[in-house]
């Protein structure tokens, strides 16, 4: 059994804009829940977040709205948006921080640092020939390249999952085979027990009527004998006597 994850082009999708208040429930919803501890809890954070603010955002784009924002705030690339306030920009700041901390207990991998990046990624080479080049400014609608290392975790459980359950099925597949070949070498077994049952009992009848034949031939061999002696006997009397001695 194979099974195969289709990923529908963003292009295809129907892209849900978050308003500066939205933004702010996300991150305080992912702070509140820490689903980097379990990342079964982003399923948590979806649900608070879509019933608080009522808007059908998918659990895919939560995360990558967070993930937008956090790989903005790295590159020193987060702006204020239209409408947004310095204080609600300030808590935003303030929010993706504590996510970058709370992120680097559970998940101690190595994060891209605050600021440009340099063309080459090497952020220790501080030679005067290396030209740095501007730093890349997203739009919201463009792709994050700050992957989570626990949608990697996650992929590779479903999979270990979908490969246990290939196993089992096998397994229980080569179970019922050789269950049916049982059946099937036993069923052969009874019936060649029940030919040769049949071929004893027929070698066994047709003896019963061997012998009884035989006694009944030895019964009137017996028969005319006594009477081939009988008539013997009655023969010589009569001579002797002259008489006609006949016994019936």
């Amino acid at each position: 059994m194979v099974l195969f994850k289709l990923k529908m082009p963003r292009s295809s999708e129907k892209r849900l804009r978050f308003s500066v208040e939205q933004d702010v429930m996300l991150l305080k919803e992912v702070i509140d829940i820490n689903p980097f501890e379990d990342i079964d809890r982003w399923k948590d954070v979806h649900e608070n977040f879509v019933n608080e603010c009522n808007v059908p955002f998918s659990l895919r784009t939560c995360k990558d709205h967070c993930n937008h924002l956090l790989n903005l705030y790295l590159k020193d690339s987060l702006k204020v948006r239209p409408k947004e306030t310095p204080e609600d920009f300030a808590i935003k700041q303030k929010y993706l921080e504590q996510i970058i901390e709370i992120r680097k207990q559970y998940n101690p991998v190595s994060i891209p640092r605050r600021g440009p990046r340099r063309s080459n990624w090497d952020d220790t080479d501080d030679s005067p020939n290396v030209k740095s080049e501007p730093t890349d400014m997203k739009s919201e609608d463009s792709d994050d390249d700050f992957f989570w290392e626990e949608e990697n975790e996650r992929d590779k459980k479903e999979t270990e999952k979908v490969v246990a359950v290939v196993d089992i099925e096998a397994k229980l597949k080569q179970q019922e085979l050789a269950i049916e070949e049982r059946k099937l070498t036993l069923k052969e077994k009874r019936q060649k027990l029940e030919e040769e049952k049949f071929e004893l009992n027929k070698l066994e009848r047709t003896r019963r009527m061997e012998i009884e034949r035989a006694e009944r031939d030895m019964y009137r061999k017996g028969v005319m004998q006594n009477q081939l002696v009988i008539n013997a006997l009655l023969e010589r009397y009569n001579k002797r006597n002259g008489g006609n001695l006949c016994i019936l």
